[in-house]
């Protein structure tokens, strides 16, 4: 849990690349699920009201992780779209100020419209080459933005999210 975590370790001294906020604890979430404005958009793109709406709050401190280790600890700094069993709308929301060098999200515009077979029929984190090859790097979009700013995604689409550490060096602006 977050608050457990203190300059980016765990109590135990180790890294931390992504750590959960329960969301009972943040009454920002229950305004932001029932907000008018987000259920009118999220009407808006899927056809119909939302039946039902998860509440989940990540932080990934900052943290000289490998990639390897961010990887092995849960936190999708690569290509990947989610399977979601119905129709689904994510809404996210920075909680600070993020850019190229740190903690933006990087998405492929369109991606959530059409797959190849073969990233369909493999695994849902397709090796960049490929997802650079079939859209083209001027699909990639890095959604920067200030702490309070948001978005919304469709799980389907191809995301990934900008590396956290100081030296961080992102390949698209």
């Amino acid at each position: 849990m977050i608050h457990n975590v203190r300059g980016g370790r765990s109590p135990l001294g180790k890294p931390v690349a992504v750590a959960d906020v329960d969301p009972s604890a943040c009454p920002a979430t229950e305004r932001i699920a029932g907000d008018a404005a987000l259920v009118a958009v999220a009407k808006h793109f899927l056809g119909y009201p939302p039946r039902w709406v998860a509440k989940r709050l990540f932080w990934s401190p900052m943290s000289n992780l490998s990639d390897g280790d961010r990887r092995w600890s849960g936190q999708t700094i690569d290509y990947h779209y989610d399977i979601e069993p119905a129709n689904a709308l994510y809404v996210y929301f920075y909680l600070t100020d993020v850019d190229c060098g740190g903690g933006a999200h990087v998405v492929v515009a369109e991606s959530h419209n059409s797959k190849p077979l073969r990233m369909m029929f493999a695994s849902t984190r397709p090796p960049e080459r490929l997802v650079l090859e079939h859209y083209g790097v001027d699909k990639v979009v890095v959604l920067k933005g200030k702490a309070g700013s948001g978005f919304f995604l469709f799980p389907q689409g191809l995301a990934a999210a900008t590396l956290e550490s100081p030296d961080a060096q992102m390949r698209y602006s």
